[in-house]
């Protein structure tokens, strides 16, 4: 290795704000001989142009590592405390030691090394636009094969964030073992238990039915007629069911 080329390591997450898996964290340590064009943050890619740059960050990059911290680890010493360890961790498992860190935040991590935390360091600095393309991608891969123990989540639409679907099928369900119970949202499902809907299969088919059946003129009419005849808390009730079941028709999971 060139004694004259400063090794810096770019250190980024992934996963803090999701209910469910872990929190992932790179370290990537660039070699600037071997430039790497194209490097932005991860979430301004594309799926395919991540996966493109992830290769490429690997092949070319002096050293890299990823690190995860589990949900049942995240649920015990905090979100926040969770991610830094994550950076840390993927700091210490490089297979070169860093002169420097580069984070992205607001929260320097201690591992013995000068480190420096920039706030939207993954729009700045390319060794963090790096660290933050490996994180995302193996956290995304971890989702994927979540989806497909749990199918019901969708997991593999949302990654795990709190979308209005995610909510709906957590309230549906309950939470799984992924789903990290000092979240706010999981706690109430936790407290809340099995959503009311899946409780009262006729209104479900019902409004199934309706929904699959009638145009939406006809559901127009009809939710009307229902106002007209039932009481406000009834025909609420109605509404809020329609509007959870076309959720799922808007995904595609039931055809109209």
């Amino acid at each position: 290795m060139n004694e004259s080329i400063m090794l810096e390591a770019g250190v980024d997450e992934a996963g803090r704000g999701p209910l469910a898996g872990p929190v992932m964290a790179a370290a990537v340590i660039l070699d600037p001989k071997n430039k790497i064009e194209g490097l932005k943050d991860s979430k301004s890619l594309s799926s395919k142009r991540r996966s493109e740059l992830e290769k490429e960050i690997k092949e070319k990059s002096i050293a890299w590592n990823v690190a995860s911290i589990n949900r049942e680890e995240i649920d015990s010493i905090n979100i926040l405390q969770a991610s830094l360890k994550a950076m840390c961790d993927a700091v210490t498992g490089l297979s070169e030691t860093p002169e420097k860190i580069l984070l992205d935040g607001n929260n320097p991590i201690d591992v013995g090394i000068p480190c420096e935390a920039i706030i939207s360091g993954d729009k700045k600095i390319e060794s963090i636009m790096a660290a933050s393309i490996l994180a995302k991608e193996e956290r995304d891969r971890y989702m994927l094969d979540l989806d497909k123990k749990f199918p019901v989540y969708y997991f593999k639409d949302h990654k795990g964030y709190g979308t209005k679907v995610h909510n709906l099928t957590l309230n549906l369900y309950g939470p799984c073992e992924e789903h990290r119970r000092s979240f706010t949202p999981v706690k109430k499902a936790l407290q809340t238990g099995p959503y009311k809907y899946v409780e009262e299969k006729k209104i479900k088919e019902k409004v199934r039915g309706i929904l699959i059946s009638k145009s939406d003129n006809e559901i127009k009419a009809w939710l009307d007629s229902f106002r007209q005849k039932e009481s406000k808390e009834a025909f609420k009730e109605i509404r809020n069911a329609l509007n959870e079941e076309w959720e799922f028709i808007q995904k595609g999971k039931i055809k109209r």
